[in-house]
């Protein structure tokens, strides 16, 4: 699918891609994150899920090639009252702010998307690591209401993350000195760790266990064994994955799935067993992974941040990461920030009922 439109000189087209050499956000931004990375797409297409890519090109004055100013990653996921909802994770990515006519054009490009593929709406997660001021986007979305904020498959709007170009002694000094304490611990006890950045699946039924533990003595869902299993197949596919276990006495006590992706290390899944927690598997585990990353580079970009993933802010309390948001900022580090979420609806009757819905069962 195409989709074109001109203002003056200025011409701006959308167009569907399919192949790897066709779509790479992190040529856009480096930063960009893992989320619009082609292997993501293909883990989602692995379980189930459609994944449609697109790039946005840019005809300046007469030029007759054009230049590409933004890439996103559309995946197609199920929503109560047999609905579906179009979601663009951590996305579009672009060179530099959006114009007001390339905004123009992405919203009649997806309001044509959202009919084709008979969803509410398309959502959009526009990233924040080029500054420019996201309000300048708004006039031409609908701002998704606040009680439509969280599900398992949307992204988390504040994460918490670490200059990995610090030197070691600067990550240490920054850390709380209970961490500090913490890891000195775990060397005295004879914690070990293990990395593993190739044959990952050979290690799921590990991390899964763990998981699985975790999440029982904590109180979350995990997602079915079958996405794990095809996290890691496509992660070793494409070089992307890191698997970090701490264990004491011959038995893994914690386990870390590390995504790699532009400049970004993010730790995407992580859990302990809830044997010999007075050990402390999780600090050994977190400070191994960070003086991993301080040597790993990802193509040919140096590893800038290590992404702990999502916490709870007072912009947007979530109740149970309380204990978990806590635990990452005493790493040091600071917080990112996301823009809210735009919509392009489709079905304007569907999507009040969904955001009643989601407000009442909030």
């Amino acid at each position: 699918m195409k989709a074109s439109t001109a203002s003056g000189s200025h011409r701006v087209n959308v167009r569907e891609v399919y192949s790897e050499a066709e779509y790479n956000p992190s040529a856009l931004d480096v930063s960009t994150s893992f989320t619009q990375s082609f292997f993501y797409g293909e883990w989602q297409k692995r379980v189930g899920r459609r994944v449609r890519r697109f790039v946005i090109d840019e005809y300046l004055d007469h030029d007759i090639h054009p230049r590409v100013i933004g890439a996103f990653q559309i995946i197609i996921f199920s929503l109560p009252f047999k609905k579906k909802i179009a979601y663009v994770p951590y996305g579009p990515v672009f060179t530099h702010a959006p114009s007001s006519n390339v905004c123009a054009q992405l919203k009649i490009f997806l309001k044509n998307i959202a009919r084709e593929e008979r969803v509410l709406c398309v959502r959009l997660d526009m990233s924040v690591a080029k500054e420019f001021d996201i309000k300048d986007c708004a006039p031409f979305f609908t701002t998704a209401p606040r009680s439509t904020y969280h599900a398992s498959f949307l992204q988390p709007r504040h994460e918490w993350r670490i200059n990995m170009l610090q030197s070691q002694d600067d990550l240490l000094r920054d850390m709380h000195k209970n961490v500090r304490y913490s890891i000195r611990v775990t060397e005295k006890k004879g914690v070990t760790t293990q990395i593993i950045d190739s044959h990952l699946s050979a290690h799921l039924e590990t991390l899964y266990t763990i998981l699985a533990e975790t999440a029982a003595r904590d109180g979350f869902y995990l997602h079915p064994k079958t996405y794990y299993e095809q996290m890691c197949a496509v992660c070793e596919q494409y070089n992307s994955g890191v698997l970090v276990l701490s264990s004491y006495q011959g038995k893994v006590l914690a386990a870390h799935f590390v995504i790699l992706y532009g400049d970004t290390a993010m730790l995407a899944f992580a859990g302990t067993s809830n044997e010999h927690r007075d050990v402390m598997p999780a600090y050994a585990a977190q400070w191994a992974t960070m003086t991993y990353l301080q040597t790993r580079t990802i193509g040919s970009h140096q590893i800038c941040w290590y992404n702990m993933g999502g916490i709870s802010s007072v912009h947007d309390p979530v109740s149970t990461w309380t204990g978990i948001t806590a635990f990452k900022k005493r790493f040091g580090g600071n917080e990112l920030v996301h823009a809210p979420f735009f919509d392009v609806v489709a079905q304007p009757f569907w999507y009040w009922v969904y955001t009643i819905y989601k407000l009442i069962k909030k």
